[in-house]
């Protein structure tokens, strides 16, 4: 996600989408074991399983950085994650209306 300077702690990101979007979001933290059952009952492909927690690994390891790569190719500064999810937010409620 092209986002500015910004690192987000997934309690932060649950914050600022509850205040966006008036609801209470919270973040739970599970252990692999819960994570990998909860994708089975939601009957989530064993593949994706894998590579989703391998992923969630390697963040929990520190291993995510901050790229700058947007700014340098597009020459447009990335939005803030506040940003985003209200042009999210509000592409949804404009499609829920048209539909």
């Amino acid at each position: 996600m092209a986002l500015q300077d910004q690192a987000l702690s997934y309690n932060r990101a649950a914050e600022i989408l509850s205040k966006i979007t008036n609801k209470k979001i919270s973040y739970v933290n599970s252990t692999d074991a819960e994570a990998r059952q909860g994708m089975r009952e939601k009957a989530t492909d064993g593949w994706f399983i894998n590579i989703a927690l391998e992923l969630y690994d390697s963040y929990r390891k520190g291993y995510s950085s901050i790229s700058f790569a947007v700014e340098s190719i597009t020459g447009t500064k990335p939005r803030t994650f506040i940003g985003f999810t209200r042009i999210m937010l509000n592409i949804s409620i404009k499609n829920f209306l048209i539909s």
